[in-house]
């Protein structure tokens, strides 16, 4: 959601004439960084195609690319001036999701995981155990939330890889001469019961919990809506 991939000639150039595109990617990858400090218009032309998104049959949002901060992704703003205009986007990505009734993950932005694991639906990890920041996704398995983990090249042999990743509480799929996963293909997921709470942000907030969980909380219950992903 903060990268733009589009196929060559179509769309690009206008999001350029509009001046909606941040910095390069890399050197090596043709796409840019939306430039999220121009909140309304990035905001503007996410909707619709959103909207065109759920109008197709689809159920859920994989948020990528959305720590352009700790890229300086935009000229002229410091990292801190980027950062809180990342939690602002970010933010509203899962609102607009939520609005839409999309379900929406978190890829990656370790650095803020722990802030958005309370909005976004579940998370998905790229080779946390390469990095050593699988910790980082704790606070989604804290919630009653998936966490899905990819790990592209592996040092490992199946069986530590599988023990270590288990600690974790993710479901991983790695690659070795093929694509295989650390878990069986029956098991289950977290519950996708969910309670709507209006109060918390202007928007509905999905949260994977029981009701029950919020007693004794400054959260009423009783405003709580359930429903079914």
């Amino acid at each position: 959601a903060g990268l733009l991939r589009l196929p060559p000639g179509l769309g690009k150039q206008g999001l350029l004439q509009e001046g909606l595109m941040g910095n390069p990617v890399s050197a090596r990858n043709e796409s840019n960084w939306l430039d999220i400090t121009k909140f309304n218009e990035v905001t503007s032309y996410i909707k619709p195609l959103w909207k065109s998104l759920k109008e197709k049959g689809c159920q859920g949002i994989d948020a990528d690319y959305v720590d352009c901060y700790y890229y300086n992704c935009v000229k002229g703003f410091s990292q801190r001036e980027l950062k809180l205009h990342q939690i602002r986007f970010n933010t509203w990505l899962a609102r607009e999701a939520h609005r839409l009734g999309l379900a929406i993950g978190l890829r990656n932005c370790v650095d803020l995981i722990g802030q958005f694991s309370e909005v976004f639906d579940f998370a998905v990890s790229e080779e946390c155990l390469e990095f050593n920041d699988c910790k980082q996704y704790q606070s989604f398995y804290n919630q009653d939330k998936a966490i899905f983990a990819i790990e592209y090249s592996i040092k490992k042999d199946r069986i530590t890889l599988c023990s270590e990743v288990s600690s974790y509480k993710m479901q991983v799929k790695y690659k070795l001469d093929r694509w295989s996963n650390c878990f069986p293909r029956e098991a289950s997921l977290p519950k996708t019961e969910y309670y709507t709470y209006t109060e918390v942000l202007d928007l509905p907030v999905i949260i994977y919990k029981n009701k029950e969980n919020f007693e004794n909380t400054s959260v009423n219950p009783t405003n709580f809506t359930k429903g079914k992903i």
